[in-house]
């Protein structure tokens, strides 16, 4: 028995269960650039604009609900191995 992915909680969990802590849209959420559904031209300028100055500094989204900006960023650093610094 194994976590499951994107399991809060830690506990292991028999096969077939599943968490119940975690929110459906965190147990989906993409982990890599390439499992993202949005238009790949977005992606592409994203990536253009992240990777200049090698990718350091800070990084300032906007754009109207659902347009994927926590989604895309996430999976930006999730495959790059970067933390993400939330400011609320």
């Amino acid at each position: 028995m194994t976590p499951a992915k994107g399991s809060s909680s830690g506990k292991k969990l028999a096969p077939g269960e599943t968490d119940t802590t975690s929110m459906w849209i965190d147990k989906h959420a993409p982990n890599c650039m390439e499992d993202l559904v949005i238009n790949k031209k977005k992606v592409g300028e994203f990536l253009e604009i992240a990777e200049e100055n090698g990718g350091g500094g800070f990084l300032v989204l906007h754009g109207p609900p659902g347009s994927c900006k926590n989604a895309m960023i996430k999976a930006y650093c999730s495959q790059r191995g970067t933390k993400l610094i939330n400011h609320q």
